[in-house]
């Protein structure tokens, strides 16, 4: 075990590439038909003194379900596990009760895009009704990224839901622009 003498804050893993969407505003680049392998992932998590936050991203993670039940499993206790998806249908039943019982498990963030449901299902196939977030137990942020709406719609959409939410906005040229809310 090669064990560097750095402490993370936050470590953020990408457990495969597969997604079924297409946005023009994605970091992550068409997708892919690979997923992490285990032993890879945990030689990252085992790279560090201590990380405060380990992150599961995708592509999207719920598409293969039994992987990141098998990873999130072996990670050890001591780390507090946030899993970044678009909760989308596939497996929801099963991704919420294990999101519920995994002690290991601190919160999900789950992308949302637009003022409606009905705008978000055109970019995210397959999504879950925003009532199905009130079935999640823990902390949920949502991952907005804002095209040209109008900020106040977005916000009244979540009004009265107990979610954290982050923004990011697509720039002109290509850049991103960073702005919290």
């Amino acid at each position: 075990r090669m064990v560097m003498n750095i402490n993370v804050n936050s470590l953020v893993i990408e457990v495969g590439r597969q997604c079924n969407m297409c946005c023009d505003h994605c970091l992550r680049g068409a997708a892919e038909n690979i997923t992490m392998p285990l032993d890879l992932a945990f030689k990252a998590i085992d790279t560090f003194d201590s990380i405060s936050q380990i992150t599961f991203t995708g592509g999207e993670p719920m598409s293969d379900i039994k992987g990141l039940m098998d990873l999130v499993s072996t990670v050890p206790e001591k780390y507090n596990i946030y899993i970044n998806t678009t909760f989308i249908n596939k497996n929801l039943d099963e991704f919420i009760n294990f999101v519920n019982d995994c002690n290991k498990i601190k919160g999900v963030n789950i992308s949302r895009h637009s003022e409606k449901y009905e705008n978000d299902l055109k970019l995210l196939k397959d999504i879950a009704q925003d009532e199905e977030l009130l079935r999640i137990k823990k902390p949920i942020r949502i991952n907005c990224v804002i095209q040209g709406q109008d900020l106040t719609a977005v916000l009244e959409r979540w009004k009265g839901l107990n979610v954290s939410l982050f923004f990011r906005k697509n720039c002109a040229a290509g850049r991103l622009c960073i702005c919290r809310h």
